[in-house]
């Protein structure tokens, strides 16, 4: 069923969505209505690599700051990373999971044991029942996984600032290395509006491929980190995973 401009915004505004940039809004999924209202244009088939480069230009995700400006002992406080396989929007499937929730918070663990990591992870993620920021502790300050002989850059200060934006994108993967900036600015499943709480579409609780779902953008140090458009449930997409 095809929705109207006017009505995707009355949902979205009652959903308490604010308008994203128009640069990340642009590259939803076929006919996925982006945060501010509008349709996404066609940009390939579901599955598309979204670690591919802007415009072929871009090598890797910028860190907004530098190490000095924001550097942490990576010996304190917690990590957060980026996945650097994408999964289908069936997280109950792919993770084995009894939920979505469940399913996501098991490839999450996987990630970081192949890693060498150490610790207890969640995914940030939204179902119909449950709001992503209710499911982590308060464990801050949150920083990057430590790329080999640098400084981990600080994202999060404490709970409360999961509800903000991050300090740096989240960019850095459970290895510690820089992603390219993603070609489809939908390139994290959440189903997590700006503050934390769920949004209307979650793939069906993360247990189907379609039809649509909240996505974020981990290059991205706006409230598009994590409800940068509604997208095709269809597309592969990464995990933030968030120790504990």
């Amino acid at each position: 069923m095809k929705v109207g401009r006017a009505e995707w915004r009355l949902v979205l505004f009652g959903a308490g969505i604010s308008a994203c940039s128009p640069t990340a809004s642009t590259n939803g999924a076929p006919g996925a209505p982006n945060l501010d209202g509008g349709i996404g244009p066609e940009d390939g088939a579901p599955g598309t690599n979204d670690a591919a480069q802007v415009d072929g230009g871009a090598e890797a995700a910028t860190d907004a700051k530098t190490e000095s400006d924001t550097g942490a002992d990576a010996s304190s406080g917690k990590r957060i990373f980026v996945t650097s396989a994408t999964h289908s929007a069936d997280l109950k499937t792919e993770g084995n999971g009894v939920t979505g929730l469940e399913g996501a918070d098991h490839i999450c663990a996987t990630a970081a044991m192949t890693a060498h990591l150490g610790g207890t992870w969640k995914a940030w993620l939204s179902d119909s029942s449950t709001d992503a920021i209710d499911r982590i502790a308060d464990m801050g300050p949150w920083h990057q996984v430590a790329p080999s002989g640098g400084n981990a850059l600080v994202l999060f200060a404490n709970k409360a600032s999961l509800a903000t934006v991050p300090q740096n994108p989240i960019a850095r993967d459970e290895n510690g290395q820089l992603l390219a900036n993603p070609q489809n600015a939908s390139s994290v499943s959440t189903g997590t509006l700006a503050g934390g709480r769920k949004a209307p579409s979650t793939c069906e609780d993360w247990t189907s491929t379609g039809p649509y779902g909240i996505a974020g953008n981990y290059a991205s140090t706006s409230s598009d980190w994590t409800a940068v458009i509604d997208d095709y449930c269809g597309r592969p997409k990464r995990l933030y995973c968030i120790e504990q």
